[in-house]
């Protein structure tokens, strides 16, 4: 074989080597662009939610109008909550209750505290209101704490709303409880319903519904 035979072998070779790499890269490209793409989860930052709340609080704290109170006639007749009291018998508590100048004394069961401050503004010159940041929180404070109402947050840390109802009802089956949630289907209002609440409330919350609540339950 000639000088010239090998040179035009040596190119054949080289041409070969080339074209197999260039194939070689397009599969890989064609191969990744067929995986399928990860599951993205899309993080929603707690500040960027609270700015509605916070700018919902501005506008309640220069609101200077006073809360006219709903009628009182329009008080909720609760027959399932008066048979339970009279089925079971449950002990008698000694609980404290701070002078309240004749307001309403709420439990806020809210573990985001800008919701917790809405409500707290929301209610002025109505209530005087406390906060318990998850259920288990609130439990103790019922126990130990003469409240009118609980306004409970379903969905908290360490013990949900509705674990804590359940809770409460062993000690209380008189005590107003309202479930406060962002989950308006009716399966969830008759969760709540059955675990032990009296009223469902949802989020996000409006004034006039949250008065009109505190005085359908507060003590006549």
């Amino acid at each position: 074989m000639n000088s010239n035979q090998k040179l035009k072998h040596m190119i054949y070779d080289v041409i070969m080597i080339v074209a197999g790499l260039i194939i070689v890269a397009v599969v890989f490209v064609l191969f990744q662009k067929r995986k399928p793409a990860k599951d993205v989860t899309t993080v929603i930052e707690c500040s960027d939610l609270n700015k509605d709340t916070e700018s919902k609080i501005a506008d309640l704290e220069n609101d200077k109008s006073e809360v006219v109170p709903c009628d009182d006639s329009a008080e909720l007749e609760s027959d399932e909550q008066e048979e339970a009291g009279e089925a079971e018998s449950v002990p008698e508590l000694n609980r404290e209750r701070p002078d309240t100048g004749g307001l309403v004394y709420i439990l806020v069961a809210e573990d985001n505290i800008s919701n917790y401050k809405l409500v707290e503004v929301m209610l002025r010159n109505i209530a005087v209101t406390e906060n318990a940041v998850n259920g288990k929180v609130a439990v103790e404070m019922a126990k130990t704490k003469d409240y009118d109402m609980v306004f409970m947050d379903v969905k908290m840390p360490i013990m949900d709303g509705l674990e804590a109802t359940r809770e409460i009802r062993k000690f209380d089956t008189k005590i107003p409880i309202i479930a406060v949630t962002a989950n308006v289907l009716d399966f969830d209002r008759n969760m709540a319903l059955a675990c032990g609440c009296n009223e469902f409330v949802p989020k996000p919350i409006v004034r006039a519904k949250l008065c009109e609540v505190v005085e359908t339950y507060k003590r006549k």
